[in-house]
């Protein structure tokens, strides 16, 4: 289930969507790649005996306020004083990121952070956001809610509940 939120021009970073994948939504997209020839027996003996997994997408976005460039740190030397210079391509490692189960934080298996570009036809390509993947063991998850908080360098929260009973 993808929840997206709604571009605020005064924002800083913005969270575009954050995205929750069960066991269950994962085994579907699966099985969507076997158009005609994949049938539920196939795909339960597919799964058997894999560990199950609670997968977690965050996407941010740069925006007006928070863009691709910054100001020069102090100690930088250029000729221009006005010089801007490129965001860290690892920008998205100051975001903090807590998720909880019915209010209890859990700890990620595993997290993945990579920064996302756009790329002219003809021109470079330039920074435009991040997507953090967060990857839990399916047992991590044992009420009918999870909250996803995201906490930008600066600028306001973002939290978002997902109703559980509402997932396979």
């Amino acid at each position: 289930m993808t929840l997206l939120f709604p571009t605020r021009p005064s924002a800083k970073p913005i969270s575009s969507s954050v995205t929750l994948l069960t066991p269950f939504i994962q085994l579907v997209e699966h099985s969507d790649g076997y158009i005609g020839n994949y049938s539920a027996q196939k795909a339960l003996l597919e799964h058997r005996g894999q560990e199950e997994f609670v997968l977690i997408f965050i996407d941010i976005q740069l925006t007006d306020t928070f863009g691709r460039l910054i100001p020069p740190p102090p100690n930088w030397r250029s000729r221009s004083p006005d010089a801007w210079v490129p965001r860290p391509s690892d920008f998205w490692r100051d975001f903090q990121v807590q998720i909880y189960d019915a209010g209890k934080l859990v700890t990620p298996y595993d997290f993945h952070g990579r920064s996302t570009y756009g790329c002219g036809r003809r021109g470079p390509c330039i920074l435009t956001g991040a997507t953090l993947e967060f990857d839990f063991r399916a047992e991590s998850f044992t009420s009918d809610s999870a909250t996803i908080d995201v906490s930008p360098p600066e600028g306001d929260s973002v939290s978002v509940d997902f109703d559980l009973t509402r997932l396979r």
